[in-house]
């Protein structure tokens, strides 16, 4: 384990608000709480594709009228803007059911929230949760509709949701990514090999080549048409490493993959944890830089 890396990619070391192990217990809680007041104050639909894991699955929150399932199984969105949302926690941690604490604030705006779930590790490999991911995102590009569709994810999910910009939607589900307006990264990791000599790695249990292939700021065919937006925000209390990864990855889109509309920000007076929960206040300045992003 190389000492310098261990303490760059532990977020919780660099919040100023409470003790590391506190900012990662409030964190959960604070998930946890707000994603079961969307449950009990919007309309809600699980999609599930395994019967033994409830992780794979998406969860939709909605108002009355945005969505509707039909026979069963056919999803049918009617509202004009998607948010889906992919969950961190170093793709070992998290889970579906914490991952909409922002969806009443969404369907204020009229914006339908899904939720991605996917198995963490160990009982999943890297490679395997990119497929669930990949899989998930097919199934609401599928019905999507004339819906515009935005995917942001947090940490972990951040790099999950970057890497959806290599997949092929087209040649491996049938599907067209025509709808994928924009990627929304928050405190993002773009390029793993780092975590190759940290604990994080000790569940993960990746190898260099594995490491490489499903490093988005590594792959050089990407398949979103060039209007695809990209805000990738990061928090001034993330650490150096936070900071570097999200405006390398913005450098590396603009130019070396040819992405015009790309710009960073850095939220000041937040950290790598309060920088998503916030998301859920309409006043948070990410927040409104979310809706500006999707309004544009």
């Amino acid at each position: 384990m190389d000492p310098e890396l261990q303490k760059l990619y532990s977020p919780s070391l660099w919040n100023q608000r409470m003790p590391p192990e506190e900012v990662v217990l409030a964190h959960g809680k604070f998930l946890a709480k707000n994603s079961e007041s969307a449950r009990k104050n919007l309309k809600s639909f699980s999609y599930k594709f395994s019967d033994s894991d409830p992780e794979q699955s998406i969860e939709i929150f909605y108002k009355d009228n945005d969505f509707e399932i039909i026979d069963g199984k056919y999803l049918n969105f009617k509202a004009g803007k998607i948010f889906i949302y992919i969950h961190g926690g170093y793709w070992q941690w998290g889970s579906v059911k914490d991952s909409s604490f922002m969806a009443e604030n969404m369907a204020e705006k009229n914006v339908i929230t899904i939720a991605v779930g996917y198995t963490i590790a160990p009982q999943a490999t890297m490679s395997e949760i990119v497929s669930q991911v990949e899989r998930a995102v097919a199934k609401v590009l599928e019905y999507s509709g004339e819906s515009e569709v935005y995917i942001c994810g947090h940490s972990a999910g951040g790099h999950l949701a970057s890497i959806l910009l290599f997949t092929n939607f087209e040649q491996k589900f049938n599907v067209s990514s025509k709808n994928l307006k924009g990627l929304i990264p928050v405190s993002g990791i773009f390029d793993l090999r780092p975590l190759l000599k940290t604990d994080v790695n000790d569940n993960l249990k990746m190898v260099l080549e594995e490491s490489t292939i499903l490093s988005p700021m590594l792959l050089k065919e990407s398949h979103l048409n060039k209007e695809t937006k990209f805000l990738i925000a990061y928090a001034q209390n993330d650490s150096p490493a936070f900071h570097a990864q999200s405006e390398d990855f913005k450098n590396y889109i603009s130019n070396e993959l040819g992405y015009k509309n790309v710009r960073t920000e850095k939220i000041d007076c937040s950290d790598h944890f309060d920088v998503i929960e916030n998301i859920s206040q309409n006043e948070f300045i990410l927040t409104k830089k979310i809706f500006e992003f999707m309004k544009a």
